[in-house]
């Protein structure tokens, strides 16, 4: 489930040897509309990924290596929990549930992001 995908999070192919860190949420742009046909207005990629928040995740690769069709990824390591692609993209699309305001999950965001690098 790509929700439960966490930023930080650390993967591995079930076979090979690739290793990759979890870096951001994808949010698409207008070309993927445009070669799909669609719009902003409601029947788009970009429309159905601010409705659900959900349009994958971007990886930095650790460890080179191979990945086939059938391979699977395992996280093996989860170094941020608290932030799940899920809770990115409800910061992104505004979508807070009155908890706190965006601009303080932002904030919030931001720094402690920030410190994966140093984790």
């Amino acid at each position: 489930d790509a929700a439960a995908i966490c930023i930080g999070d650390i993967l591995e192919a079930t076979r090979g040897s690739l290793r990759l860190e979890v870096t951001c949420p994808r949010r698409p742009c207008c070309k993927v509309d445009q070669q799909f046909g669609q719009t902003w207005r409601g029947a788009g990629v970009r429309a159905h990924t601010a409705r659900n928040g959900m349009a994958g995740f971007f990886c930095r690769v650790l460890k080179p290596g191979r990945l086939a069709a059938g391979d699977e990824l395992q996280v093996v390591q989860r170094r941020r929990p608290e932030w799940s692609l899920r809770r990115v993209s409800d910061v992104v699309y505004g979508r807070t549930s009155g908890r706190t305001s965006v601009a303080d999950e932002a904030s919030y965001s931001i720094r402690c992001l920030g410190t994966i690098e140093n984790s």
